[in-house]
C-alpha cells in the first residue's frame, strides 16, 4: 500500500514537471561531517580506520566512503575556486550553491 502511494506521488511529480529526489552530483551532509577534525587527526596518528569508525559510531565502509567523498568535495571546491579551508558541511553547501548557479 505504501509503495502504491509512493509510485503515484512520483508519477504525479513527473507529470507536473517536478524532480524526484536529489539532483545528480549534489553533496549531502553526513553524520561524520561534524567529526572531521577528529577523524583526520586519528588517521594522521596512524589509528586503524575500523577503530576510528567504531569511535564515531559508524561502520568502516561508511568511513571509507566518507573519506573518498571528502576528497571529491575538496577537489570540486578547488575547481570552482572556493578554497578548501573550513568545515566540510559549509564547503558542501558552497559547492552545491555554486553548481546550482552554473546550471541556471
Amino acid at each position: 500500500r505504501r509503495s502504491e502511494r509512493a509510485k503515484a506521488a512520483t508519477n504525479r511529480r513527473a507529470r507536473d514537471g517536478l524532480c524526484n529526489g536529489r539532483k545528480t552530483g549534489t553533496f549531502i551532509t553526513s553524520k561524520l561531517d561534524g567529526q572531521e577534525n577528529f577523524i583526520i587527526r586519528s588517521i594522521n596518528d596512524g589509528i586503524d580506520k575500523a577503530k576510528i569508525a567504531r569511535s564515531v559510531g559508524a561502520g568502516r565502509s561508511t568511513l571509507i566512503k566518507w573519506l573518498d567523498n571528502r576528497d571529491k568535495i575538496h577537489a570540486k571546491a578547488k575547481e570552482l575556486n572556493l578554497g578548501t579551508i573550513g568545515q566540510l558541511a559549509d564547503l558542501k553547501l558552497a559547492v552545491n550553491e555554486k553548481l546550482k548557479e552554473n546550471t541556471h
